[in-house]
């Protein structure tokens, strides 16, 4: 009985898109399997600014980790660009963000230019304010002391 309880578990565990490691009201943890995530600027032209966004999807619910800020679409692209860079080589990327918030999905976003339709046409929806993204010994944040780790693993928030 042990042997079959623990194949149910490693099994179900390595197919497992994303890991929770820590979810409270204002903190959010997550490693994900880089198939399972969209980096991606939104350009508004028409004022020359540019949202920069990481979409995650984990079965019916969708992530979207965003900047606390719109860019200049020069300087979003750039961040695309570098994080787009660190993932590269890897298998999971560790994404942490703030003030998580769940709500139901707003139909005029389904079809965001650029998104594919998996990380936009979800069921359920969470809206995280971006704080760093991690993959191996690589750390990149919003506020460059959000990585220094462990000290600054909450990001600003008070732990539960």
């Amino acid at each position: 009985m042990k042997t079959i309880l623990l194949f149910l578990f490693t099994f179900t565990t390595a197919f497992a898109s994303v890991t929770t490691h820590k979810r409270t009201k204002t903190f959010v943890d997550l490693e994900v399997n880089k198939k399972d995530i969209w980096i991606s600027c939104t350009d508004h032209p028409e004022n020359g600014t540019s949202y920069f966004g990481i979409y995650v999807i984990d079965s019916d619910r969708g992530y979207l980790f965003f900047y606390r800020r719109p860019l200049n679409i020069k300087q979003c692209h750039e961040e695309e660009k570098e994080y787009h860079q660190m993932i590269a080589n890897v298998e999971a990327v560790r994404i942490v963000g703030t003030r998580p918030s769940d709500q139901t999905p707003d139909p005029k976003y389904k079809h965001i230019k650029g998104i594919p339709e998996r990380f936009t046409n979800t069921k359920k929806e969470t809206s995280v304010v971006f704080a760093r993204l991690q993959v191996k010994d690589k750390c990149k944040a919003y506020f460059s002391n959000d990585c220094e780790l462990p000290k600054s693993y909450w990001a600003g928030t008070t732990p539960e």
